[in-house]
């Protein structure tokens, strides 16, 4: 409920610049913090944290120094989250990695943020596209993961030798010596579909896309994804 609220008000302009900053700072304190036991703070100050963002990219009434912080904290947050925890039928969403990918896709789309600011980005997706361990996501992550990488790719900012090194680097079988080894494993099967899942979903947009430059991703990310068969 509160956050359909704040996204309702800030949608609408119904928050005075004072009271936005505030929130910014709140939230920006919660997604920095520890996680908490319940794990509901810190992908709801996402989520927040993302209205914010979209926002500020309307307006631009951030100063540098405060999108900087919200952009090392939002890659800082997804590079790093740890639970994994989706929807639950007593208590709802937590769903922290697609709402920190939440949050970065406003970044990506961010007028003011240049290439060098957005590089961050490109990393945190990598470290989140397949976590270390046995977790399957199942809960549409690939597809929020996606999100971010379309609207850097449909800004053009990065040139065809980044993306065909940061889609080899996310294809890479390791730390297993070929992508037959990971039938051997949970953990491996779970490195398998979590990176084709987020190949295919941002395939699939490359895909039917008219934008030239996301359209450019199309031979790369055949490339990954036949280097998974």
């Amino acid at each position: 409920m509160a956050y359909t609220a704040y996204a309702k008000w800030l949608r609408s302009g119904q928050l005075a610049l004072a009271t936005r900053m505030n929130l910014l700072d709140h939230q920006l304190t919660v997604l920095d913090g520890a996680e908490d036991a319940a794990g509901f703070a810190r992908p709801f100050a996402a989520l927040v944290l993302a209205e914010l963002a979209r926002a500020d990219a309307l307006k631009q009434e951030l100063t540098p120094a405060q999108r900087n912080r919200l952009l090392v904290s939002a890659a800082s947050y997804v590079g790093t989250v740890s639970d994994y925890r989706g929807f639950n039928d007593t208590e709802g969403w937590r769903h922290g990695v697609a709402h920190g990918a939440d949050l970065l896709m406003q970044l990506s789309r961010h007028p003011s943020l240049a290439r060098a600011d957005l590089l961050p980005i490109l990393d945190a997706v990598a470290a989140r596209i397949a976590p270390d361990g046995e977790h399957f996501y199942v809960f549409g992550e690939p597809e929020r993961l996606a999100r971010p990488i379309i609207f850097l790719a449909m800004r053009d900012v990065f040139d065809g030798p980044t993306w065909q090194q940061w889609l080899e680097r996310i294809s890479s079988p390791k730390p297993f010596t070929g992508w037959n080894e990971t039938f051997s494993s949970r953990s491996g099967l779970a490195k398998r579909h979590n990176t084709k899942a987020f190949l295919l979903a941002l395939y699939v947009v490359a895909q039917e896309t008219e934008n030239p430059a996301l359209r450019r991703l199309l031979t790369p990310l055949r490339q990954a994804l036949q280097s998974m068969d």
